[in-house]
This record gives structure tokens, sequence and C-alpha cells, in this order.
């Protein structure tokens, strides 16, 4: 891959370190999200999440400046926060428990069908029209769901979560604290460092994003089919096999680069992934809706063990630019971090 110009290193340390303020604000914001969900509901947690995504859009299609970027970060902070408690807390109020690892492989088949043309029409519309537009697609869809959300049944009100109850949490399970940082840290590699990567092997948005939506589609029946295994199988047998495959990939993609090797590399990542994030996904609402659990202060726990991988994978990515040597040497903390979920043990 070609080098790139010290005013692209110096842009791309700056997206990692605000992405690090981002996960940062976002455990600060586990216990405010907790509050507002125990006063007013989950339904209104999810309205608060997609208004806030709304708001973001509008914000990040008007940036002029560095300085005119940290309300956008904190804003996209708070919509993904109230977002994704809010789902979890609903999966788990919705969900049957002896099924928890089918629910959430038809959701994931479900998703990744509905987002299958996503990446390749995101991709067509940023190539011919511009950022802009896009941002105005992005708008509608998400009005579209703020109007479905109206009409949601609302749960039971959960309890507060405080900072010290979620390190409390986190050190009564060491075990589960250092799998869902495993987890957070391999998914950021994958979620924001990959892409920038394959942005600058492919130099096009619209090439990047069919490929993206070519490998999409190799994983959505696999996802479907594991999510039942959840249910028949021990997720931590499961979740072996998994951490291993991923991270061979990872180490895979660090020493093969060329575009045939990466797409190969990339559909075995993408197939053997759901062994990776189904069962502790599964694990992890079984273990929120276990007699005695507080789902509140356990959901918080997670969200912010995430957070944390999130932040040392970012970290490996800006301390490798800084001091030169190439981004794409974080693909490495995937493959060390995605062996953590190793550690999860099932009660018997």
């Amino acid at each position: 891959m070609e080098g790139r110009g010290l005013a692209q290193d110096e842009a791309l340390m700056l997206l990692g370190i605000f992405y690090i303020l981002h996960f940062v604000t976002n455990i600060l914001f586990q216990p405010i999200v907790a509050l507002v969900n125990s006063k007013l509901g989950i339904r209104f947690g999810f309205l608060m999440g997609q208004f806030s995504l709304a708001f973001f859009l509008v914000l990040v299609n008007n940036v002029v400046d560095l300085g005119s970027m940290v309300p956008v970060f904190f804003v996209l902070t708070l919509a993904a926060t109230f977002w994704w408690v809010s789902y979890h807390i609903f999966f788990i109020e919705v969900g049957e428990m002896k099924r928890f690892g089918k629910e959430i492989g038809s959701m994931q088949f479900l998703g990744i069908s509905a987002g299958l043309t996503a990446p390749f029409i995101g991709g067509l519309v940023i190539t011919y029209f511009g950022f802009p537009v896009l941002f105005v697609v992005s708008a509608m869809i998400i009005a579209i769901s703020f109007m479905m959300l109206l009409f949601m049944k609302d749960f039971e009100r959960l309890n507060t979560v405080s900072l010290l109850g979620m390190f409390r949490e986190a050190k009564a399970r060491k075990r589960e604290f250092l799998s869902f940082v495993g987890i957070g840290g391999e998914s950021i590699v994958y979620s924001i460092i990959w892409p920038i990567f394959m942005y600058f092997l492919f130099k096009d948005f619209l090439v990047t994003g069919i490929f993206f939506s070519l490998i999409i589609l190799f994983s959505g029946v696999i996802a479907f089919i594991v999510g039942g295994l959840c249910d028949r199988f021990s997720s931590q047998k499961l979740e072996r096999y998994g951490s291993g495959v991923v991270s061979l990939t990872w180490i895979g993609k660090t020493l093969f680069q060329a575009p045939v090797g990466i797409f190969i590399l990339d559909m075995f990542y993408r197939i053997f992934v759901n062994l990776f994030y189904l069962p502790i996904d599964a694990f992890a609402y079984k273990s929120a809706d276990g007699e005695g659990v507080d789902k509140a202060k356990y959901i918080a726990f997670r969200e912010a063990s995430y957070a944390i991988g999130h932040i040392i994978s970012l970290s490996f990515f800006v301390i490798f630019i800084f001091i030169g040597l190439p981004f794409w040497m974080a693909f490495m903390s995937g493959a060390i971090l995605s062996l953590l979920p190793m550690l999860i043990r099932e009660k018997q």
C-alpha cells in the first residue's frame, strides 16, 4: 500500500483521538442514561437516541473547523449511549432466555439483509452526489424509525447506575470484563481502522462500498445458523473456535495485503466472526436476565467494558502513527484482544 502524507497521518491521529474521547465520554454517560431510563422508560431512551443521531447528522454536515467537531462527537456519544443501552434492555425484556441465541441470530440476519446494499449505495451516493446528499437520505431513514418508536410498548423502569457500581461489577466479574474488553477492542478495529485501510488500498469510495457489500453477503445466513447453535451448545466452546479463527484472520491481514488475499481473508472473517460475537452476546443477555442480577448495572458494565476495549485499540492506532509505523499494525491489537473472550465461563 502506498505511503500517506504528513497531513493524512495527522488527520488519522486526530480521528483516533476524537474517537477515544468519544468512548471515554460514553463510559461517563452510562449513569446518566440509566437515570433517564429509570425515570422515563426505555421508549424515551430510544427516542433520545434517534433524536440525537438526527442532530448529529445536522452538525456533521456543517463542520467547518476543528472546534466544530467537539459538539459533533459529544452528540454522537449521546446518541450511541441512549440507543444501545435501551436496545439491550428491550432485547432482554422481550426475548426468551432459552432462545436468546436464535433471536440474536435472527436479528443479525435481518439487519444484514436490510443493510446488504447500504455500503454499495453509500459509496455510490458519495461518489456521484457527495456527502450532503447521503446525510439527507440518512435523516429521512431516522425520521421514519422515530415515528415507529412512538408506537412501541414501554417496559418496567430499572434501577439507576453509578460509576462505582460499574467498577464493582467489573471487579466481581473479572472474566466477563476481560472478555467484553476483547470484543470491544476487536470490533473497533474492524468498524473503524479496517475501512480506513480498505479506502487507502482501493482509493475509491464506490469500490470500497462494493467490497463490503459482497463480504456482508456471506455472513447473513451464517449468523442465523450460529444463533441457533448458541442455544444448543455451550457458548464457551463456540466462543473458543470463533476467537481463534478471528485472531488468525487479523494476523493474516497484517501479513498479506494484496487485494485478492484481503478479499479471501475478509470473507473467511465474516463467516467465522459470527462464532465470535453471537455466543458472547447470548451469554451476556442470559447473564443480565439471571436471577438476582441488576439488569441496568450489568448492561452499563458491559457497555463500559466494550468502550475500554475500543479505547485500547484506538490508542494503539494513534501511537503507531505517531511513532511512524503503519497504522494497520493496529490489526495486531485485534488479533490479541480477540483471544480474550475465551475467558468466559458459563454457570453449570
